[in-house]
């Protein structure tokens, strides 16, 4: 599989200890050091190994053994989006490394691929879902004529998995699940338990989120499957390089998502809570944005009074259409709480209509 974020979200990149001493030491001292990334070096990194790169897949899990694969979606992923929180960066560096290996086509293709994610992770809008739109397209297309074997069948998990994450961004929850769950069974295939795991717990995500919209009543019994998921997701990526990423950042964040969404208080929250706030010193800057959101979801459930300031910052400042609604979901609630339902359903109205139309659907049933 797979990977990250952000979805932005949060996604985070796959690391791996199989790791060139060359790139990796480059790599480690640019994380370490306070300065700007040097654009230049990276796309040769890449470039360079991509050129001499006879390395393949594992046949057991092609999420690790393509060098290029390591360095470009998992290294150089981890430094500039995560590290340093610049997607724009990472896209411009995977377009440069795309020209440089047009004529070596599973490399032209994984470039391709680190573009896509590199432009759906930024902001969305009209303009940018047709630009991916075409892209994806593309890539449907490359990827089909690539040859047979494991360099392919690791582009295509990428691509299903990079698509179900477009697709969730843009409101599209049943073509979102559906990659998820396509990107599931590819991992299943080539035994990669860990991928198989955090595809099929994405999956029921999106799937709570379009029950969200269609079936209210489902979608709190789809609570307990999401949770199952869960479970599984802990137990296959423990050891694995997604335990951080996923096990403790990403999956419990998306925990405490649901829990909001539906206006319950798990058994399981505080530990959810604690988990990601430990993942925050690990997972870099990019995470920053859904640490801030845990914190003030969790003032607001232990009713304290830093929740109100604390949503306030979510709503204004998150990078994520649908943080910035569900800090507005809770601080309407709040306002319908001490009765004032004009304030809630201005609330409502400042909520993203884009990457956020669950929480919008929440909060209208809520205002009636």
């Amino acid at each position: 599989m797979l990977f990250f974020k952000r979805s932005l979200m949060l996604e985070h990149p796959e690391n791996t200890k199989d790791q060139s001493s060359t790139s990796c030491n480059t790599i480690q001292e640019r994380q370490t050091m306070n300065t700007p990334l040097d654009a230049d070096t990276l796309v040769a990194l890449v470039v360079n190994t991509a050129k001499n790169d006879t390395t393949t897949p594992d046949l057991r899990n092609p999420r690790v053994g393509w060098r290029t694969d390591e360095l470009l979606t998992k290294e150089i992923d981890a430094l500039v989006v995560y590290g340093h929180d610049d997607p724009v960066l990472y896209a411009l560096i995977a377009r440069r490394i795309h020209d440089a290996v047009s004529d070596l086509s599973e490399a032209a293709v994984l470039a391709k691929l680190a573009i896509f994610r590199g432009e759906r992770i930024q902001p969305v809008g009209p303009e940018r879902k047709s630009m991916l739109d075409g892209l994806l397209k593309e890539l449907r297309v490359s990827v089909s004529l690539l040859p047979e074997g494991t360099r392919k069948q690791r582009c295509l998990s990428l691509l299903q998995y990079h698509a179900g994450v477009f697709y969730d961004a843009y409101d599209c929850f049943a073509e979102a699940a559906r990659a998820q769950f396509d990107s599931e069974l590819e991992a299943l295939k080539c035994g990669d338990a860990a991928g198989a795991a955090v595809a099929g717990f994405v999956g029921e995500h999106y799937v709570l989120k379009r029950l969200l919209c269609e079936d209210p009543d489902e979608s709190a019994r789809h609570f307990e499957r999401l949770k199952s998921a869960f479970d599984q997701l802990l137990r296959d990526t423990n050891g694995s390089s997604f335990q951080v990423s996923w096990g403790e950042g990403n999956a419990p964040v998306h925990m405490i998502e649901a829990c909001t969404w539906l206006d319950k208080m798990d058994p399981d929250w505080a530990r959810w809570v604690e988990t990601a706030r430990r993942a925050a010193a690990k997972l870099g800057a990019a995470f920053s944005h859904g640490a801030e959101f845990v914190r003030a979801a969790d003032l607001y459930y232990q009713n304290e009074v830093e929740a109100i300031p604390a949503l306030q910052v979510v709503a204004e400042q998150s990078a994520t259409p649908a943080w910035r609604a569900t800090a507005l979901l809770l601080l309407a609630r709040r306002a319908l709480l001490d009765g004032n339902k004009t304030e809630a359903s201005n609330l409502v109205k400042r909520m993203p209509l884009t990457g956020a139309f669950h929480v919008v659907t929440i909060a209208r049933r809520l205002i009636g």
